[in-house]
């Protein structure tokens, strides 16, 4: 039996729409019809490189095309471009982090759980949270193969402003994550995915402290806070203190001047009967725990976890099955909400808690 047709639009046509255009295409059923881009060129560019039929300019002529609509665009549009994909009733899978305020992403949250009424599906694509080794880490806290998480240590590192692994952060498809008219900086980029990993292994998180770091960017032995008008100051680093709604502490570190780390997202659960620990550089499929006598003789003990669906495949499922996924658009602003309060903690100082969302899955 044949899968049900669907038919996909990319709205964005950057570094991040290029890592999931190929895994849609991939999938049984799946024709991506199209994408948009304001710059012509970049979305003729894009659409050649994927097989992609047709290149628009408009979000309104992306959406009479398709079914469901990836919004990959930079972090400013997806508020607009998520409501306006749900009021033409079209599924969406949006791109992190999903708005620029807590007040966006609550209107966005709310209209997904309207839409969820009638059949339709919203996602976040946290790109690591469906990686094996977390989803398996949460599945053995909430077991309580570690008893009750008592501390966490999370971090999500990386070393793109300091070697050019990825290219030169002075890169167009780069340096518009330093500028803090586009962008609230590490904080928010790789803070998102962090927040995201605490919420799925540890659960909620009550209230916050945060510090920020910003320093010159260096290029060819120079030292820069702006390239051709382009402010480049946007957060370098930050760390977070987190007490979780459990009574739990923890900590986040944030950093893309991490040398020798690439793409280093790890945690550690400490828990009354014993800890887990990941990192998903070192491997997405195998995390240590320390439980039984190995807690007992701080002896840690691999595990191999099964694969699971990527977000893409994932996404495509619960819309033919009509049916709602994790992380949704609420997750999405439950995320914002914890991120918000940490800027705002920068700038008091001070502990501060974590608003409620105010809105529930359907």
């Amino acid at each position: 039996m044949n899968p049900e047709p669907i038919r996909l639009g990319i709205a964005g046509t950057g570094i991040i729409a290029s890592f999931l255009a190929p895994e849609f295409a991939a999938l049984p059923g799946v024709t991506v019809v199209a994408c948009m881009n304001p710059d012509r060129q970049l979305g003729g560019a894009f659409a050649a490189k994927h097989g992609i039929g047709r290149s628009v300019e408009r979000l309104d002529d992306l959406l009479p095309l398709v079914d469901a609509v990836y919004v990959a665009s930079p972090d400013r549009f997806h508020h607009a471009q998520t409501l306006a994909a749900l009021a033409a009733g079209k599924h969406v899978l949006c791109e992190k982090p999903v708005a620029s305020s807590l007040a966006e992403a609550r209107e966005m949250a709310t209209s997904a759980a309207v839409a969820a009424v009638h059949g339709i599906v919203t996602a976040v694509d946290f790109a690591h949270h469906r990686k094996p080794a977390l989803e398996r880490a949460a599945a053995l806290v909430a077991e309580g193969a570690i008893g009750a998480v008592r501390h966490i240590s999370c971090h999500y590192l990386q070393t793109w402003q300091t070697s050019p692994i990825w290219g030169n952060w002075w890169d167009p498809a780069w340096v518009w994550r330093l500028d803090p008219v586009a962008t609230s900086g590490t904080l928010t980029d790789l803070g998102s995915h962090a927040i995201d990993t605490v919420f799925t292994t540890a659960g909620a998180i009550r209230r916050v402290q945060c510090a920020t770091g910003t320093w010159p960017k260096r290029r060819d032995g120079v030292d820069l806070m702006q390239l051709d008008g382009r402010r480049l100051d946007a957060n370098d680093s930050a760390v977070i203190t987190l007490e979780m709604a459990s009574g739990a502490l923890g900590s986040v570190q944030l950093s893309r001047r991490a040398t020798g780390r690439a793409d280093s997202l790890g945690i550690e659960l400490f828990g009354t009967d014993g800890a887990i620990s990941l990192d998903l550089e070192r491997s997405p499929h195998r995390l240590s725990i320390c439980t039984g006598d190995g807690a007992a003789s701080t002896a840690w003990y691999e595990r191999d976890c099964p694969a699971v669906l990527s977000i893409a495949a994932r996404f495509i499922a619960a819309v033919r099955a009509r049916k709602a996924i994790q992380p949704d658009l609420i997750r999405g602003a439950e995320v914002q909400a914890v991120l918000e309060t940490c800027l705002r903690a920068t700038t008091s100082g001070r502990w501060e808690d974590v608003a409620g969302v105010g809105v529930e899955s359907a």
